[in-house]
């Protein structure tokens, strides 16, 4: 659907460390996952941050 913005444009969806980790922990294209977990991983990652605390997983 969006092939064209990715390939002809040379759009990215640039993912944090934390993202690229979870991913690959469940194997998984982020395709694969519903929209708010994105959200909520970034949130978490946010909160995290604000705490002073190093996200992992």
């Amino acid at each position: 659907m969006y092939e064209i913005a990715f390939q002809q444009l040379g759009y990215r969806m640039l993912f944090t460390d934390l993202e690229t980790v979870v991913f690959n922990h469940l194997r998984v294209s982020p395709s694969q996952l519903h929209p708010n977990f994105l959200a909520f991983l970034r949130a978490f990652e946010m909160t995290a941050g604000y705490l002073g605390i190093v996200p992992t997983l």
